[in-house]
């Protein structure tokens, strides 16, 4: 997919307050807009299944973060607390976003799962431009 958009793929990790380790893929396309979206996958999901979401904003110069939440993919956390614990992973994406990225707009899009754990973030995460939930 990264080859086929013309863009730049890197596996990139964190640690959470709580020490599970998570993980996701950051992708840039070479000609991009200056805009980010963190894709969020729904239940029992992981990021592989928002990559049709990917094509489709790397297309237009976006560039994506494609984490797996926490219990799923090949993030770690034994459990999936449906927003509660993950509110502060997508807050602790934000971060590692903006800073190395300097990014003009985030965008949040978050799929089942994904959609309840963005609007949870939203309660103390107000970097994003605009947040879409499915």
């Amino acid at each position: 997919m990264a080859s086929r958009q013309l863009s730049e793929i890197a596996e990139v990790a964190m640690s959470a307050p709580d020490g599970t380790h998570l993980l996701a893929w950051n992708i840039r396309p070479r000609k991009g807009n200056d805009n980010v979206v963190i894709l969020l996958h729904g239940l029992s999901d992981n990021r592989m299944g928002m990559l049709g979401y990917a094509e489709l904003l790397l297309s237009h110069g976006f560039t994506v973060l494609m984490p797996d939440a926490r219990a799923h993919g090949a993030s770690g956390g034994g459990l999936a607390t449906y927003g509660l614990l993950e509110a502060d992973d997508i807050h602790r994406w934000v971060e590692w976003v903006q800073e190395p990225q300097h990014s003009s707009c985030i965008f949040g899009f978050g799929e089942s799962m994904g959609a309840a754990q963005l609007l949870e973030s939203l309660a103390t995460e107000a970097r994003f431009c605009a947040a879409a939930a499915e």
